[in-house]
């Protein structure tokens, strides 16, 4: 589980990676990040979220 960095708050679901292998080496690395889930966890930015 991801963590941030200011007070250890956990970011659940935030981050997933796609990797492509070949030959038994990899050919291709994608991250993806939730936005949202980044902000909800430092509390910014404040009242935008009903």
């Amino acid at each position: 589980m991801s963590k941030t960095v200011s007070d250890d708050t956990p970011l659940v679901g935030a981050n997933s990676s796609v990797v492509t292998i070949q030959d038994r080496k990899v050919t291709h690395w994608r991250d993806y990040l939730d936005p949202i889930a980044v902000f909800d966890a430092q509390g910014w930015p404040q009242g935008s979220r009903p």
